[in-house]
């Protein structure tokens, strides 16, 4: 619903057991979306699949431990060890890797970066996984992932290979298709929610820019560095 955009908060953790942490999330949720002063990244799918195991990290505790870790491959293996509750897509990355942490309540799988360094993810499974397995909670999901593969290919070829923040945010501000687009509104068949908000990140330089709204039509650009 676009209306929890009210509830979207920016927060700036500094403590002595840690590294500093920034990152966007809805009000009184301890870990979303951000970065840490040490370059590591994280973002977030939400996968719809059946099944919650108390024993293992709830999702948002997983991605707030990604942000405490100090690698990658760190934080990759303290979730493996742990397990993580319910069915999420993690992205976890720093300047020079990224993986991909596909859950369920019952197992986790890696999504390795392709030959070109790249990881794409919607809200749908992309691994076999044991147990309850999800019901096509999305049925555009694979479609906007196509899309978006497609998308960062041509970008690719325009700029080298190197695009910039600026290259991948026009990604987000596509509407192919629509309403079952890349961006997002709340319309059409599936009752999906409006894009909140978008962020790429620049891990290299320790920076984030946050487009709250819609990509097409954003409220606000705020950017995320450390001093």
């Amino acid at each position: 619903m676009e209306e929890q955009k009210q509830n979207l908060i920016i927060l700036d953790i500094t403590r002595d057991d840690g590294p500093r942490i920034k990152m966007i999330t809805e009000a009184g949720m301890i870990g979303k979306i951000g970065l840490n002063e040490l370059g590591i990244g994280v973002c977030l799918n939400a996968i719809k699949v059946p099944g919650c195991d108390p024993s293992r990290l709830p999702v948002h505790l997983a991605l707030r431990s990604v942000l405490d870790s100090p690698s990658v491959d760190d934080a990759v293996q303290q979730l493996d060890e742990v397990g993580i509750a319910a069915s999420a897509h993690i992205l976890i990355a720093d300047k020079r890797k990224a993986i991909g942490l596909e859950s369920t309540a019952e197992t986790i799988r890696l999504v390795k970066m392709d030959k070109e360094n790249r990881i794409f993810h919607a809200n749908h499974l992309l691994l076999a996984h044991d147990g309850p397995v999800e019901a096509g909670w999305l049925a555009d999901s694979p479609s906007r992932q196509q899309r978006i593969q497609r998308l960062a290919s041509e970008l690719s070829s325009d700029t080298d290979g190197k695009p910039n923040a600026t290259d991948i945010t026009r990604i987000f501000d596509d509407h192919d298709g629509f309403p079952h687009s890349i961006c997002r509104y709340e319309e059409g068949p599936l009752g999906m929610d409006a894009t909140l908000f978008s962020i790429v990140m620049e891990l290299r330089g320790r920076t984030a820019m946050i487009s709250l709204g819609r990509p097409c039509q954003p409220d606000e650009t705020i950017v995320l560095e450390f001093e």
